[in-house]
Parts: structure tokens; sequence; C-alpha cells
């Protein structure tokens, strides 16, 4: 009975490591997440509740008198909860691609309007030069009439100067 005792303690462990190492992986795909998205922090939060759930039955087992039975019931619980973190894995994984996806999109827009913008700053810039072109012009309109006008009130005085004599 010890040796099945054991046995099934050795069995308890293998599925302790393969819950470590489930939960390893699940919190490197959890930390890429986050990164990506905080809207799966509840997953976090479920994540340390199944923890949490899992210690006290960690904790009940030890207590029971009938170790033998309690250990194979375990052990059939564990092989659930691999299979849920599995799921669990799988789901973050889609959840992950599903992310990458939307950010080459984002990507692709973000290009599109950065293209959208150089042609926009393109065009105030030529239509800028158009605008000091023709201020150019403007001023040098104005000197012309400003000189005409000039010429204009020299002759004026020259012709009420002679009209005076």
């Amino acid at each position: 009975k010890n040796d099945e005792l054991n046995n099934l303690k050795s069995v308890l462990n293998e599925k302790d490591q393969e819950i470590l190492d489930k939960n390893n992986a699940n919190n490197e795909l959890q930390s890429s997440i986050n990164e990506k998205d905080n809207t799966l922090a509840t997953f976090n939060d479920q994540m340390e509740e199944l923890k949490n759930l899992l210690n006290e039955k960690e904790s009940e087992i030890s207590n029971k008198d009938d170790e033998l039975n309690n250990l194979k019931f375990v052990i059939s619980e564990k092989d659930q909860e691999i299979e849920n973190k599995s799921n669990a894995y799988d789901s973050l994984q889609a959840a992950v691609n599903e992310k990458d996806s939307n950010l080459g999109s984002f990507t692709e827009q973000i290009e599109e309007l950065r293209h959208l913008l150089s042609e926009s700053e393109s065009n105030l810039n030529t239509k800028n030069d158009e605008l000091n072109n023709l201020k150019s012009v403007l001023n040098e309109k104005d000197q012309e009439i400003l000189d005409k006008n000039n010429a204009n009130n020299e002759l004026q005085s020259s012709i009420n100067e002679k009209d005076n004599t």
C-alpha cells in the first residue's frame, strides 16, 4: 500500500510539475498580452483565484484521513486543470495572434496617414511659395505706384513753379 501511495505521490508530483510548467507558459503569454492590450487584466484575477482554489484544495487533501483515495481524486482533478490550462493557453495564443494582426493593420493605417500628411505638407509648402511670390509681385507693384506718384508729384511741383513765375 505504501508503494501505491508513493506511486500516486510521484504521479501527483509529475502533475504538479505539469501544472507549474503550464502556469509558467501562461504567465509568459499573459505578459505579452498585457503589453498589447490591458483589457485582459481580468484574466489575471481569474488566474489568481484558480491558484488560490488550487492551494485550498491541496491543503484540504493533505488534511484528509484517507490519503490514498484523496490522492487519486487530486490526480483526476489535476488532469482536468492541465486540460483547462492548455485550453486557456490556446485561447491566449489566439488573442495574441489577433492583436498582432490588428497591430499590422494599424501600422498600415499609420503609414497611409503619414503619406497623406506628407502630401498635405508638400501642398502647403507649394501654396506658401505661391503666396510669397504673389506678395513679392504685389510689393513690386506697390513700389512702382509709389515711384509713379513721386514722379507725378515732382512734375506737378515743377508745373506749379512754372505757373507761379
